[in-house]
């Protein structure tokens, strides 16, 4: 599981934004704009953040899930 106080400091050229803060920010901008394109008369949508490497380890992930989480992750947990 993730541990926010383990993640690598700020770089001085990041303006004091951590790399698991960038992280975030992203996932919810995706979030966001999925819950968009549905639009506001859609059914309620639950998400949830879940370390990729975890999800990959699980035997009952669908393939084509697998695949598209396979294909667009590099490896790292942030």
């Amino acid at each position: 599981m993730f541990n926010e106080d383990e993640a690598a400091p700020a770089s001085p050229k990041s303006n004091g934004v951590t790399g698991a803060q960038l992280g975030l920010t992203h996932a919810v901008h995706e979030i966001e704009r999925a819950a968009s394109a549905l639009g506001w008369d859609h059914a309620s949508t639950v998400y949830a953040l879940v370390p990729t490497g975890e999800l990959l380890a699980l035997e009952e992930v669908p393939a084509d899930m697998r695949a598209h989480l396979e294909a667009s992750w590099d490896g790292t947990e942030t």
